[in-house]
């Protein structure tokens, strides 16, 4: 028996990355019961997904639990957590497995498992997927308040560091971020961390639906609000006006307050699910006629993480429109170009100005299209699930896998 924990996602937060990453598991251990713990919307979500990707997992078991309410950094939280897994270490005991995978982490979890492991269930091994929170490695928080100490002592790099010779691995999710985090951490750390391209279920046979009348540019996820804003008016002042242009920037994302703010009566700017976080059908439904996808992150963006927006355009077979970022450049050099990369929005503009004044050059988009195909191959999960079985081999370095 495997055991794989969410313990922090609800709904349809990651339930695409956790999905996939479920799926992986039952590649890497075929004969192997999996049982999954997660909050009861999250369960639904995953079970959509595997619905909508046309996967069926025979061997796994759903368990649902209640998670301690948000934020996680709370002190009340940490014993919260505490109760909740040692509840599922005790079942895993119980049930003579000896392999758990948790699919996220912050600093209170993360102590959680490592308290119960070293009192109660040395035995087990396990596998931390490392998301967002890596990134605060980087700098330390400083103490200037005693009553503020708790998150001070709770940094995650802390939580990462304590107990390092428990077995417990961590999970990168680029050959990239794991390359950068050796910046950050001492080299004992370092090799009990691995990495994979995120876990993602790509539809090779997905068709798009264009309108070669009009141009659809979209951005996915949260983003970056500001820049946007900024990139809007500049493509304005470029054009003299983007009315009757035949030309959307779509914002598929709830992150849309600023944005509806500050470009209300743009009426080129369609933002489709204004503050409401959409689900996996409705982003399907307004991705399928979109011509690029437009990414605005910050140059050190996603440095020791990847963007799990990203892989969605290449889910959607759609090109992208990005200023140079060297998560998304890792990627991009792979397998070939998969869109137009440029060092700021000023030239990122005048990409767009080209595209709806000229048209797409039909023989670049199809090459972008082409790679794109290409790449998706090649980092599915499909190829790389044995690394979720290297995970657990605790006994090699991670640069030797």
């Amino acid at each position: 028996m495997i055991i794989v924990c969410e313990p922090e996602c609800r709904g349809t937060a990651h339930e695409k990355i956790n999905s996939a990453f479920l799926y992986g598991v039952s590649l890497a251990y075929p004969e192997e019961k999996i049982v999954f713990f997660a909050e009861e919307n999250h369960i639904a979500a995953m079970k959509d997904n595997f619905t909508r990707d046309k996967v069926s997992l025979k061997n796994i078991e759903y368990k649902q639990f209640l998670l301690p309410e948000p934020p996680y950094e709370r002190i009340a939280a940490y014993f919260q957590y505490y109760s909740l897994l040692k509840k599922i270490f005790d079942y895993a005991g119980d049930s003579g497995c000896r392999k758990m995978f948790f699919l996220s982490a912050n600093s209170n979890n993360l102590y959680c498992i490592k308290k119960i492991l070293t009192r109660c269930h040395q035995d087990i091994k396990c596998g931390v997927v490392m998301h967002g929170i890596v990134e605060t490695i980087k700098i330390k928080p400083k103490f200037t308040d005693r009553l503020k100490i708790w998150p001070y002592i709770m940094w995650f790099k802390n939580a990462l560091e304590y107990r390092s010779d428990l077995a417990v691995n961590y999970l990168m999710l680029s050959k990239r971020a794991h390359a950068n985090l050796a910046a950050y951490i001492g080299g004992n750390l370092y090799r009990k961390f691995f990495y994979m391209d995120i876990p993602y279920i790509f539809d090779q046979e997905y068709v798009k639906e264009l309108d070669p009348k009009r141009l659809v540019v979209a951005t996915i996820g949260h983003g970056n609000p500001n820049r946007l804003i900024d990139f809007v008016n500049l493509l304005r002042d470029k054009l003299g006006g983007l009315a009757e242009k035949n030309f959307e920037i779509r914002v598929i994302s709830d992150s849309t307050k600023r944005i509806e703010k500050k470009l209300k009566d743009e009426t080129a700017v369609n933002c489709v699910s204004p503050r409401k976080r959409l689900t996996r059908d409705e982003m399907d439904f307004h991705s399928k006629d979109v011509d690029y996808f437009l990414f605005l992150y910050d140059r050190d963006s996603y440095e020791l993480t990847s963007s799990g927006a990203f892989f969605d355009a290449l889910h959607y077979k759609t090109p992208i429109i990005t200023l140079r970022n060297p998560g998304i450049q890792y990627y991009n050099d792979l397998c070939g170009d998969i869109g137009y990369t440029r060092d700021t929005i000023d030239e990122l503009a005048d990409i767009l100005v080209k595209l709806i004044t000229q048209g797409n050059e039909k023989e670049k988009y199809d090459n972008f299209v082409k790679n794109i195909e290409t790449l998706k191959e090649k980092i599915s999960i499909e190829k790389s699930f044995h690394r979720i079985k290297q995970l657990m081999e605790s006994g090699k370095e991670s640069n030797e896998l």
